[in-house]
């Protein structure tokens, strides 16, 4: 993992390094979510690259809770707009036998829809649960509707 971070840091080519990015991205384990995680984070990298990063998330398992953490330290709108992507991600594509959709995802998206100031945001997130059949997401839709 050290290699694959010291290849990452030295490469000039941003394909060579979003490869490297995938690569470390397929290891899987804490040290690489936390690598990724700073790159997530790192306003120096290139929006690109921190957006890349972000979509890696979902296929590495990384849980709601973590996403939406980055979501609140953000302040770029385009990042947050990548991190609710991953959230909605996470909440249609975790189902359980039942046909219902796991709360990986929506515990993090139903207070965007509710408090999030950035109507934008808030719009995006209210999409997301709106594809749920989780019966909090419909109960908050329904409250919207109502008000």
């Amino acid at each position: 993992m050290n290699f694959l971070k010291d290849v990452y840091a030295k490469a000039d080519d941003q394909r060579f390094r979003e490869r490297v990015l995938y690569t470390i991205a397929q290891v899987k384990t804490d040290a690489s979510r936390d690598f990724l995680f700073q790159i997530a984070q790192n306003q120096k990298e290139s929006l690109e690259t921190r957006r890349t990063v972000v979509n890696m998330f979902v296929s590495m398992n990384v849980t709601g809770d973590a996403i939406a953490t980055l979501y609140e330290k953000n302040n770029e709108l385009e990042m947050k707009r990548q991190l609710l992507s991953a959230l909605g991600s996470l909440s249609s594509r975790n189902h359980n036998s039942n046909g219902g959709a796991s709360s990986n995802g929506i515990d993090q998206l139903l207070p965007i829809a509710r408090f999030e100031k950035n109507l934008e945001l808030r719009k995006q997130a209210i999409l997301y649960l709106s594809r749920s059949k989780d019966p909090r997401a419909l109960a908050l839709l329904q409250e919207i509707i109502d008000r």
